[in-house]
């Protein structure tokens, strides 16, 4: 019976070994980065003009400026109009990565402003802004 248990035991350290040179290195769940190493080109779009109904988007690009792998976790935008695409793979120091963000103007009217929280390897969020002006001819609004 020892035997068995000493040959799993070493099964189990030999399994959690370190991963092999050249594969995609996981991020440390551990770390924390500073809000500094995430820097996008701009925080806010503007869509301007748009009829109702129409769908828009645009990609916020960012780039890792730290030392670790950045790691979007999640992106929660605070409207049903909006939805979010990111890639889940670590952005390494010195990568750009995306987080690109779709607005459908069905049902809205006037100006728009929407947000977006970044969830990522930091205790720091980050927010992401889209403004629009939304045309809708179907909506009458009386005096």
């Amino acid at each position: 019976m020892r035997i068995y248990l000493l040959f799993f035991l070493i099964m189990v350290v030999l399994s959690c070994g370190p991963q092999k040179p050249g594969g995609e290195q996981p991020v440390k769940s551990g770390t924390l980065l500073p809000a500094e190493a995430l820097q996008f080109e701009t925080e806010s779009h503007d869509f301007g003009i748009l009829k109702a109904g129409e769908k828009t988007s645009f990609s916020f690009v960012f780039t890792n400026t730290g030392d670790q792998p950045i790691q979007i976790k999640n992106a929660k935008p605070d409207c049903g109009c909006l939805s979010v695409r990111f890639d889940n793979k670590p952005v390494k120091p010195g990568e750009k990565g995306a987080i690109e963000v779709i607005f459908d103007s069905s049902g809205e009217f006037g100006r728009q402003l929407k947000n977006i929280e970044i969830e990522w390897n930091s205790k720091e969020l980050k927010h992401l802004i889209i403004f629009a002006e939304v045309e809708n001819d179907q909506l009458i609004i009386n005096n």
